[in-house]
């Protein structure tokens, strides 16, 4: 986990479309699970700080489109203390522009190519406040 840390966590916050560098506070609630020859670090991340914004945007992903990552399927993300006008979204990647014959854990060989490629995969949390 604190190898994860130069990178953000792979999560990138804009504020108001601000990029907001090291807004997230340390991981807590961290676990391992291994299942179908897949590893998965699970991990609850928090902001450092109350964000007050109308527009909030996090996107997770690996620049460098080596990591894949993906929501949990229940109530993977919590507004906390939000004015009641606020609404989130989560916006998953398009599946199919991944064919799953090539899986990260099937065929994938790192490339500078990829770089910059990740964000097309990314993940995203949308925060609005009216």
């Amino acid at each position: 986990m604190t190898s994860l840390k130069d990178y953000d966590y792979f999560n990138y916050a804009r504020i108001d479309g601000k990029k907001q560098k090291g807004a997230f506070a340390d991981p807590t609630d961290y676990w391992l699970s291994y299942a179908d020859s897949i590893l998965t670090l699970h991990f609850t991340l928090l902001f450092k700080k109350p964000v007050r914004a109308q527009n909030l945007e996090i996107d997770i992903f690996d620049p460098e489109f080596f990591i894949d990552f993906g929501f949990e399927e229940k109530d993977p993300v919590k507004l906390v203390n939000a004015p009641a006008p606020c609404a989130m979204s989560l916006v998953r990647p398009n599946g199919s522009a991944f064919p799953s014959s090539q899986r990260f854990d099937r065929s994938f060989r790192a490339s500078e190519a990829f770089v910059g490629q990740g964000s097309q995969f990314a993940n995203k949390i949308l925060v609005k406040c009216p």
